[in-house]
């Protein structure tokens, strides 16, 4: 697992949501509903600035306003970012995924496709669909595996890849946090099982999002198939070689 250094955009982002409505055909129903929420939009954007510099990554849920429905404004970050069309409409997005292109998924490791997670799932908190601080590159699998699960409160929620670099109590080479072991247990079948030593001075909360991290995206089980897979090869390659 490694961390990531928070996107570099050359727009601020209420300037982001702007910009994506202006793309939208003038005069149109959808645009003007649009228009109505960007007192909101712009609110909450800095509402989470913040709460994180505070130290809190979940904030309260936003109210819309009457007979609008999420999907309506978060649509604006799947037709205006994620969605591929003419030149520069996925400049925003090329420019987050950027980073972890050549590294792979930042959560597993895995070398698919990448795409981008909500931290704080869009369709609970549309007002923050196209806030880049709240877009992380990860694989498709880690993706939907995570889906729209969202903590309940500050105490549960995975760790943010931006804000959450681990403190000088935790092993780590550069960005990667380095306290995920492997469990080797050999009788009649290769086994791996995969564990999180969690140093004596990593607080409450910092042992609960860890473990959340792993839960929230398979990550026990995934690791343990890849050693699986690696262990096969590698006793194939021997036995061939004997």
């Amino acid at each position: 697992m490694y961390f990531l250094e928070r996107p570099k955009l050359e727009d601020k982002p209420e300037e982001i949501f702007r910009k994506c409505l202006e793309r939208y055909e003038d005069g149109t129903e959808k645009k003007e509903r649009l228009k109505k929420c960007q007192p909101l939009v712009e609110k909450d954007l800095a509402r989470y600035e913040r709460s994180v510099k505070a130290g809190n990554r979940i904030l309260p849920k936003p109210k819309l306003p009457d007979g609008m429905k999420a999907e309506e404004l978060y649509v604006v970050y799947e037709e205006k970012v994620l969605k591929k069309g003419s030149a520069g409409r996925r400049r925003y997005y090329n420019k987050i995924v950027k980073p972890a292109k050549s590294r792979g998924c930042p959560f597993c490791g895995g070398t698919g496709t990448l795409t981008l997670d909500h931290y704080l799932p869009k369709s609970v908190y549309p007002t923050l669909c196209v806030l880049p601080d709240n877009l992380i590159p990860v694989c498709t699998d880690c993706n939907g595996r995570k889906g729209s699960k969202c903590a309940a409160n500050g105490n549960g929620e995975p760790l943010h890849l931006y804000y959450d670099r681990p403190d000088r109590s935790a092993r780590t080479e550069g960005d990667r946090i380095t306290d995920i072991y492997l469990h080797v247990r050999l009788d009649d079948s290769f086994v791996a099982e995969y564990y999180v030593e969690c140093p004596e001075k990593w607080t409450e909360r910092f042992r609960r999002r860890v473990s959340e991290q792993m839960e929230i995206f398979g990550l026990y089980e995934r690791f343990s198939g890849f050693a699986v897979i690696e262990t096969t090869n590698l006793e194939t390659s021997w036995r061939g070689a004997i």
